[in-house]
């Protein structure tokens, strides 16, 4: 279901630069942990699961209930000009687009949130206590991140997401499961949380790697599940795997770019013989 079928654990190698560890193993290595902040920025790069995304409001794949309508990036998505309002106004189409590199860029290191914002935005700074131990994938502070994700939503109204905020905070994510009574196992204690319009947790994270050269150069990637205060939002299934995330800092900036595979031409011509013989039930395969 992932849109990276490559993905799988990474093991610790002899390099004493490069590290990796696994939020399923979590083996303790003390010479080999490194402390990892945000100071030169980078990206946060998700790519949907579209199909998972489909299945909410009784949708289907060929049908969905829910996809994606446009990216706003971080100039299109100026928090200084834009409120959150314009978002939904000023894309009537509602055409499905691709959900895949959607590419939302880390806020400076800061002691304070940007000022100066439109109405109902509420970009977060990367806050300057910023860490994570590579070696047990636990955190300090808050990393920040602009672009605007607009969605078809419940019943063909829309609805956004953006002006993410990246935390670990295993406490929170035990309250949710006690405030909704969940019997799953809960996750890794690190989520996304939706900070325009309204503030709520949209993806829980789960099967993490972390690979880093230094403090400043490192990527952390693995699975978007979709959390229980989203999923009641989407009508779709509490801790659905709906795509893939990279955080790449410094070097690692634009990790966890996806390419769609191609249809050859001639499996065009292939397949627009069959149409004319009338083999209607023949359909073009999805690339995520």
């Amino acid at each position: 279901m992932n849109t990276n079928n490559g993905k799988s654990h990474q093991f610790l190698t002899a390099l004493p630069l490069l590290l990796t560890a696994s939020i399923a193993t979590l083996a303790p290595n003390a010479a080999m942990a490194a402390i990892l902040n945000a100071s030169l920025g980078g990206t946060f790069i998700m790519s949907m699961d579209r199909d998972a995304l489909a299945l909410s409001v009784q949708g289907s794949p060929s049908n969905p209930g829910n996809f994606l309508v446009h990216y706003y990036d971080t100039a299109e998505s100026d928090y200084t000009t834009r409120s959150d309002s314009s978002f939904y106004f000023n894309n009537p189409l509602r055409t499905e687009i691709s959900a895949l590199n959607l590419v939302h860029a880390i806020t400076p290191v800061s002691a304070a949130n940007p000022t100066g914002q439109a109405s109902n935005r509420y970009v977060k700074a990367t806050t300057q206590d910023f860490a994570i131990d590579s070696d047990s994938l636990t955190a300090t502070g808050m990393l920040g991140m602009t672009g605007i994700e607009l969605y078809k939503g419940l019943y063909n109204g829309a609805l956004i997401y953006g002006d993410y905020s990246l935390q670990y905070n295993p406490g929170n994510r035990a309250a949710a499961w006690e405030d909704y009574g969940l019997a799953l196992a809960q996750p890794s204690g690190w989520y996304l949380q939706n900070n325009v319009s309204f503030s709520v947790v949209t993806y829980d994270f789960a099967n993490l790697t972390v690979v880093a050269s230094d403090a400043n150069n490192w990527k952390l990637s693995g699975d978007l599940l979709l959390s229980p205060e989203n999923a009641g939002l989407l009508q779709n299934t509490i801790q659905r795997d709906v795509g893939d995330f990279c955080l790449g800092t410094g070097s690692y900036s634009g990790c966890g770019q996806v390419s769609a595979v191609p249809v050859p031409a001639a499996a065009w011509l292939f397949v627009s013989g069959l149409a004319s013989l009338g083999f209607s039930g023949l359909r073009r395969r999805r690339f995520q």
